[in-house]
């Protein structure tokens, strides 16, 4: 079995790959795409997802090298709510595909309103929860208390 030590070095490795993966797919697809509410909200998506992935890095980095403890850090935390900015990006850009398809008749008013509503109240929840821990962070709160913030 490998020391746990060696898999946050993987870890850090892959995920420094995968963000730069990441923005060279998005920089493929903003030279050859049209411009446009779609092409802007996959962009969108791929850029969330390339921070998402250097937020990650950088946590696997800090347990790699021993400076990070705890099992959750603020930048696990940070990851968790970049990714639902991803999620949310790329649900509104499934939207716009799904708008355009059926252009002459647009979708059901419902479908849209859930959607947005959805991946909104999705994001803001993600940000409420991260804002909480890192205005604990900042503001000197115990160690134990940022943990049982993060974990939620």
């Amino acid at each position: 079995m490998m020391e746990l030590n060696s898999i946050w070095s993987i870890a850090a490795v892959t995920y420094t790959l995968a963000g730069v993966m990441t923005v060279g797919l998005g920089w493929a697809i903003r030279r050859w795409a049209p411009r446009g509410r779609e092409t802007s909200l996959l962009l969108g998506a791929l850029l969330t997802l390339a921070l998402h992935y250097g937020v990650l890095a950088t946590d696997a980095f800090l347990h790699a090298g021993g400076a990070a403890q705890a099992p959750f850090t603020l930048w696990s935390g940070a990851g968790q709510t970049l990714s639902t900015f991803t999620w949310m990006l790329v649900c509104l850009f499934l939207l716009t595909v799904v708008k355009r398809l059926h252009a002459p008749e647009p979708p059901d008013r419902s479908l849209t309103w859930m959607v947005v509503l959805v991946t909104g109240g999705m994001s803001a929840i993600a940000m409420f929860l991260f804002g909480r821990v890192a205005q604990d962070f900042w503001s000197g709160a115990p160690v134990d208390t940022i943990q049982l913030h993060l974990a939620r």
